[in-house]
């Protein structure tokens, strides 16, 4: 397994190619995971908030890991469940992603 560690940014292309290069993310904070699935990334959320457990169960197909219950043992299920079902996984989060971008496009062109 490969690890790196990058320098902060707040350049969107930059850190969607960064993400583009990962199998799996893990992660906490809401946006994270929104940049995940953006890039067609399986995600791990481990949730510290309401709006992270939406996104969690939304994406439906990781059981809810929190701040409080995270263990080893939980990560590495939803690790193995995760690569065992990827391509699956990655279909299901690219129809998410579109419905949810429908969603927001019909919203935006509502409102202008």
């Amino acid at each position: 397994m490969e690890v790196n560690v990058t320098h902060y940014t707040d350049d969107f292309e930059k850190i969607n190619q960064q993400y583009r290069t990962f199998d799996l993310f893990i992660g906490v904070r809401f946006h994270s995971l929104v940049f995940a699935a953006i890039n067609l990334v399986p995600f791990i959320g481990i949730s510290y908030d309401p709006k992270v457990t939406t996104l969690i169960k939304d994406f439906g197909y990781q059981d809810l890991i929190t701040t409080e219950t995270v263990t080893e043992d939980l990560l590495t299920k939803e690790f193995n469940k995760i690569t065992t079902e990827i391509s699956l996984i990655k279909e299901s989060i690219n129809d998410i992603v579109k419905v949810k971008s429908n969603r927001i496009e019909s919203i935006v062109k509502q409102i202008f």
